[in-house]
Formats: structure tokens, sequence, C-alpha cells
């Protein structure tokens, strides 16, 4: 995975980029956004520009996106190549 995203000098991009994907992800069930999201949370909850209830809001809702980042099988896909 590639490194979280760093807002040195702007830390509430971070806050802006977990709504708008927050709010794709609303409409669309990609998990690719979900992990994306995933990221930005960690980014959050690591910066210590946020208030501490911020941070751990984000640390405290990363496990619930992260379970939403795993893509659930496909009904009828059986595959099981050994």
């Amino acid at each position: 995975m590639s490194a979280q995203p760093g807002y040195p000098t702007q830390p509430e991009l971070a806050l802006v980029a977990a709504l708008d994907l927050a709010t794709r992800y609303a409409s669309t069930g990609n998990p690719r956004l979900a992990a994306a999201l995933v990221t930005q949370l960690r980014c959050i909850a690591a910066e210590a520009q946020h208030p501490l209830a911020v941070r751990r809001c984000a640390a405290h809702i990363v496990g619930d996106w992260a379970h939403l980042a795993t893509p659930l099988p496909v009904p009828g896909n059986h595959s099981n190549a050994t």
C-alpha cells in the first residue's frame, strides 16, 4: 500500500478528503473508496494538529471502514483453484 497522504500546511484537507470519500462510497458501495477512506482516517488519527476528539473519532471508525474495504465474494463464483 502507498504511504499515507500528508497535509503539513493544511491538515484539514484530510477531513475534506475523508468526507468526500465517505459520500462517494455511500452512493457506489465501491470497496476501493472505503480503502482510500481508511488511509485518510489513519492520516487524521495520526495528525497532532487535529483536535483530540477528531483524532479519536477517526481512530475509532477506521475498523468499520476497513471491513467495508473488503470486497464481498461474487455469488456463484466458486473458484477453488489449487
